[in-house]
């Protein structure tokens, strides 16, 4: 027994074939859409969360304590570029805030980090510290600007960086 197929039948199963290959590679694509849409939405929010702590550690003293507690509990940002980030975000919290109990939190949380990024927190450290002198030279009147409190607050938090635990 031998099957007669026309010229048309063979164009309409390849016809078939071929839709059904388009239709997966189009469900495939869609797929690969989507996940590439979560992904950037997930770095999205990743993003944003890291700029939300940043913002937390500048803030009052509430959400000072709170992304203190945070980083106490979570650690440093394992990413070389937002370690700095926030390294430099806690030594300036040091100087802004006010409240000695959010300040004791942070300088914990510096003393504790300070051994595995040594070079990190002394290069922002230092950072910061250029900033200041920058404008001592300045002879600001003290209405104008008053470091000294920045000053002191700063070799606070300088004892902490350079200080061995004994």
């Amino acid at each position: 027994m031998q099957a007669d197929y026309s010229l048309f039948d063979i164009i309409q199963s390849g016809a078939s074939v071929l839709a059904i290959a388009i239709s997966l590679f189009a469900i495939r694509q869609t797929i690969h859409n989507e996940k590439k849409a979560e992904r950037k939405a997930e770095i999205a929010e990743m993003e944003r969360q890291k700029a939300e702590d940043i913002k937390l550690l500048l803030g009052e003293k509430e959400t000072v304590g709170f992304a203190a507690v945070k980083l106490m509990h979570e650690g440093l940002p394992r990413s070389t570029e937002d370690r700095k980030l926030t390294i430099s975000a806690i030594i300036n919290a040091c100087l802004f805030e006010g409240s000695d109990r959010a300040r004791a939190v942070l300088f914990y949380v510096i003393e504790h980090n300070k051994k595995k990024y040594q070079g990190e927190f002394k290069s922002e450290l230092e950072k910061i510290k250029l900033v200041i002198s920058t404008m001592s030279k300045y002879v600001f009147e003290k209405k104008e600007l008053d470091l000294s409190s920045a000053e002191t607050r700063l070799g606070a938090v300088e004892k902490i960086i350079n200080k061995e635990a004994t």
